[in-house]
């Protein structure tokens, strides 16, 4: 299977920029990666910055990659085994949960897919993923690019 996504921001990959994915403390988004959207998504990134009026940068920069037979590791819904969470170790946040992004990668699998069910059924700020604005494929090996 072949895996196409979308990457906007920058014209093209450049190996050397990407990132080990490393947890972040009390920050539901890691470190590392890289972050793109399925080609075919209707919610991905730049749908997401227009229908928000919204920008980071130069978004008619982007290049497309094609990765082949990734382990996909599907997230549906906002609600996921606590297996792949970590709490918040700072007395305000410690309610909070994010997911062990090293745990995943530990795992063998290649590529984060949300799905917008994941964003959308009943997502809250106490979400793991909010702030993930989009459909999204967050890419966790360098070598299935």
């Amino acid at each position: 299977m072949v895996l196409k996504v979308i990457h906007h921001g920058h014209d093209k990959f450049k190996s050397e920029c990407f990132n080990p994915i490393r947890n972040r403390s009390h920050w539901n988004k890691p470190s590392g990666g890289l972050w793109t959207s399925p080609i075919a998504s209707t919610d991905g990134w730049l749908n997401w910055c227009e229908d928000n009026h919204f920008s980071t940068g130069d978004n008619s920069k982007s290049f497309v990659l094609e990765l082949n037979n990734p382990k996909i590791f599907t997230i549906n819904s906002p609600y996921i085994d606590d297996k792949y969470l970590v709490e918040g170790d700072k007395p305000i946040l410690d309610f909070m949960k994010y997911l062990n992004y090293e745990m995943i990668v530990d795992e063998g699998y290649d590529v984060i897919h949300l799905t917008t069910s994941a964003l959308y059924d009943g997502a809250s700020i106490m979400s793991p993923f909010y702030g993930w604005d989009c459909e999204t494929i967050l890419i966790l090996n360098l070598n299935i690019i």
